[in-house]
């Protein structure tokens, strides 16, 4: 499922890049017809064609290539919070990036980004040694339904949700909603926000 919407996504980008494409070489194409004889606008448009494909093919991989390269930074980030791996951890981030989580009204940042992890790192290895789990993997944290969306080629927005079967409010299990602003920097593509947010299906 999140592949097909990340597929999607990133296949929207592709169609609106072979469409602009396809747009310009109709023009190039009417523009050579009113200028040139029929064989040099033939060999024109030939020539622009081609030009015009290579660049296509260009964007596109360079398009998978971002996609690939966020979603291993998201397992990356996945990974190092299952095994409770701090430096792993603060470098999938940016330098100065900025959290929003349900159990503070304010946003975490600067300092308290590091002390609220860290707090939060300590609390998952005691509960998890609470369940007998004293070693790498601690937790096991399953996303659903990732998407990836790049409303710009330097930026993407991945959303996906968590449930688990032990955390139930009185209508029913609660859905853990994530949403990550990731940003390609100069040290590659790094998380610069996060929103937390659960919330319990409606009666």
């Amino acid at each position: 499922m999140g592949s097909k919407h990340a597929a999607e996504s990133t296949g929207g980008w592709y169609e609106s890049h072979a469409a602009l494409c396809y747009s310009a070489l109709l023009a190039v194409a009417a523009s050579s017809a009113s200028q040139q004889p029929a064989r040099q606008t033939w060999r024109s448009t030939m020539k622009k064609a081609i030009l015009l494909v290579f660049m296509l093919s260009v964007s596109s991989g360079s398009a998978r290539a971002q996609e690939a390269d966020v979603r291993r930074l998201i397992t990356g980030f996945i990974t190092a919070l299952q095994n409770l791996d701090w430096p792993a951890f603060r470098e999938c981030w940016a330098e100065n990036p900025v959290v929003y989580g349900p159990e503070s009204a304010a946003r975490s940042e600067g300092p308290s980004f590091e002390s609220g992890w860290l707090f939060q790192f300590q609390r998952m290895r005691e509960a998890a040694v609470a369940r007998g789990v004293t070693s790498a993997p601690y937790t096991t944290i399953d996303p659903q339904d990732l998407r990836i969306d790049f409303p710009d080629p330097t930026v993407a927005v991945v959303t996906f949700h968590l449930t688990n079967a032990t955390r139930t409010s009185s209508r029913g299990p609660i859905v853990g909603r994530r949403m990550f602003v990731v940003a390609r920097t100069a040290s590659g593509w790094k998380i610069t926000h996060l929103n937390n947010s659960d919330v319990a299906p409606r009666q």
